[in-house]
């Protein structure tokens, strides 16, 4: 009973999410496919390990051209899941996803020679290569398939650190551009980009490390095999969960952008049918000048106490694009948006801290004064600038 239960967990966990992301359309989103999809080869292959738990010669070497297949697909579709999260529509389609060729080509070679093999080679196949056991002769066919296994791991491997390495390139592309873009980025990432790349990371190399050992020791005992479950089972279900709440995508971003620049063309074709030349004049203003009209509308005005503010709305102030907007902040005050935002938030936070009218205000409402909508936001961020937590903050406040 509980080798059944530790052989079957890992795939059930998949075809639990599958059932989820398909019936739960309101977390649907345009990476919600590749992800349902990663989730059910997930489930394919992991079968496959726990027909192999049962010693079931014929139905292992009956099933094992499918576990192939899947094997080979694993990263590829989970990395075509990163790009849909990452990148915009159009960039998605001028960059190809280079692993499913070679993925396509293993996979049909694979299952050929499975299709070329007699019941007694597939049978030798089984006891021979798949279980390890000694005794048996091998045709060149059997032992050219024996060959195929072991590339089909090679290849698995492969996707997995060509997958990781772009795959976190990505994610660190779509931090930047949204710390670029929006004051509060955690308003938009229901689970911070920073535990997707950690979850991504683990179960990158878990599965590398599960695949270069193979599925011959877990097999021996008990115990190697609840290392096995518990492993994929903790592994998919971390994968499933970040990803179920993580709904925002960068055609989100793109989305924003673009309405965002409709709005400011709207603005300056006001500006030109009211003849007014002064919004000219601010564009055409120099990086230095560019800076002190941004320092200045955010102490004069503390601009940056609006939760939902957006580099564009900065720009609509200043009657520029968010473009000169961006190159000044990132070039003149050497910090991305969400940063210059956010310090002067943390200054903010740290005047209500320290006046005897808010002495007893909620440090919620402090974040939310300040222009947080989140208070572990505000937290995180006022940690980072303070090199110090809001509780040693306000403890340091006390003894003052």
């Amino acid at each position: 009973m509980l080798h059944s239960f530790l052989a079957q967990t890992p795939s059930v966990i998949c075809f639990v999410w599958v059932v989820i992301l398909l019936c739960d359309r309101s977390h649907w989103s345009r990476a919600s496919l590749p992800l349902t999809v990663f989730m059910f080869v997930a489930g394919v292959h992991l079968w496959g390990q726990a027909i192999f738990q049962y010693h079931d010669y014929r139905l292992t070497a009956l099933y094992d051209p499918i576990y192939s297949t899947a094997t080979v697909f694993l990263y590829p579709v989970f990395y075509q899941y990163l790009r849909a999260l990452t990148l915009p529509k159009a960039q998605r389609k001028l960059r190809l996803n280079p692993l499913f060729l070679p993925a396509i080509i293993m996979a049909l070679w694979n299952i050929t020679g499975f299709c070329l093999m007699s019941p007694a080679e597939l049978n030798a196949y089984s006891h021979a290569d798949l279980y390890g056991e000694a005794g048996f002769e091998l045709s060149a066919l059997v032992k050219w398939q024996c060959l195929n296994e072991r590339l089909i791991y090679w290849l698995f491997d492969f996707n997995a650190v060509y997958a990781l390495w772009f795959g976190l390139r990505h994610i660190r592309q779509v931090r930047n551009r949204l710390a670029e873009y929006y004051s509060n980025p955690d308003d938009h990432i229901q689970v911070p980009i920073a535990m997707l790349q950690y979850c991504f990371l683990f179960v990158a190399l878990a599965t590398i490390t599960f695949c270069t050992i193979g599925r011959k020791p877990f097999i021996q005992t008990t115990a190697m095999l609840a290392i096995a479950s518990f492993g994929h089972a903790l592994m998919l279900f971390s994968i499933g969960y970040v990803a179920y709440k993580q709904h925002f995508t960068a055609d989100d971003l793109e989305r924003d952008m673009v309405q965002s620049d409709k709005a400011e063309k709207m603005a300056e074709q006001l500006a030109k049918k009211n003849a007014d030349e002064q919004p000219q004049k601010i564009r055409l203003a120099s990086p230095k000048n560019m800076q002190n009209q941004i320092i200045e509308l955010f102490e004069k005005e503390e601009l940056f106490r609006k939760p939902e503010l957006s580099i564009s709305d900065l720009a609509a102030r200043l009657h520029t694009n968010r473009t000169y907007i961006s190159r000044t902040i990132n070039q003149e005050m050497q910090c991305t948006f969400s940063d210059f935002v956010n310090k002067y938030r943390v200054e903010y936070a740290k005047k209500l801290l320290e006046s005897k009218q808010h002495a007893k205000t909620p440090i919620t409402d402090i974040a939310e004064m300040s222009g947080f909508t989140h208070c572990s936001s505000f937290y995180r961020v006022f940690k980072s600038v303070e090199n110090k937590s809001v509780k040693d903050y306000c403890k340091r406040l006390t003894m003052t």
